[in-house]
């Protein structure tokens, strides 16, 4: 009996492994390492990264060639400005400083210029950019200004006190034809409608001079009429000339 039922126990273990076989299901689990199906990769939590704004001013708005503007600025990340962090500069005419480096409060500034000289654009550009770090995301921020040519500068007007170099007359029109050429005639008629005037005065003028003259020779002749001849003298002219003067 005993053997009967060790007998039906390889049976069954035949029966077993027979059925293992056919469904195709192995036995031992190879110890290959070759074979060995490798473990799943580590998943890892990407980090968050804070966005950032970058904010670009150019002043003055409006540039003369040659001459320089100042751009300011702020990076901001997180509602703070963002401390001893550089930014990339770039004009799209002119010179500027390349990098800037923020202050305290996430400010900054740089120097730039127009080159003097014609054929200007009308606008410049000046960009900003933040390339991003570990902690923060890149931004970036432009400015524009304008260009504009300098003022020209007003020719000097004729001084109205200075006494004019060229003695050019002028004579007003008139009603009944064309105003006469200018001729160098004198001063008088380089003033308009001073010319009967100043030669009102200059008649005058001249009247006056030879009455003078006239009552310097009447006085003069009836002084010398006047004189008596002394011993020895004798008249200059008249009819006695070259006699000797009479005795006293």
């Amino acid at each position: 009996m005993r053997r009967l039922r060790v007998q039906m126990a390889r049976i069954g273990v035949l029966v077993a492994l027979m059925c293992l076989a056919t469904m195709g299901a192995p036995l031992f689990a190879s110890a290959d390492p070759e074979t060995e199906t490798p473990p799943a990769p580590a998943t890892t939590k990407p980090v968050s990264k804070t966005g950032t704004a970058t904010s670009v001013s150019v002043s003055p708005s409006e540039v003369n060639p040659g001459q320089a503007f100042m751009v300011t600025g702020s990076l901001t990340g997180g509602g703070r400005g963002l401390v001893a962090t550089m930014v990339n500069l770039s004009t799209s005419y002119g010179q500027i400083d390349s990098v800037a480096v923020t202050g305290g409060d996430g400010s900054f500034s740089a120097i730039g210029s127009i080159p003097d000289g014609d054929g200007f654009p009308s606008s410049f550009t000046v960009s900003v950019s933040f390339p991003g770090d570990s902690l923060y995301n890149g931004s970036q921020g432009s400015a524009k200004g304008k260009i504009t040519a300098p003022p020209e500068e007003p020719e000097p007007e004729d001084d109205p006190t200075e006494e004019p170099t060229e003695f050019q007359s002028y004579v007003a029109p008139s009603d009944e034809g064309p105003s006469a050429s200018p001729s160098t005639l004198g001063v008088a008629g380089v003033i308009p409608g001073t010319s009967k005037h100043v030669m009102l005065i200059e008649i005058v003028f001249l009247v006056v001079a030879f009455t003078a003259v006239a009552i310097l020779l009447v006085v003069g002749i009836v002084s010398h009429g006047n004189k008596a001849l002394g011993r020895g003298e004798r008249r200059g002219f008249g009819s006695d000339f070259g006699k000797d003067a009479p005795a006293v």
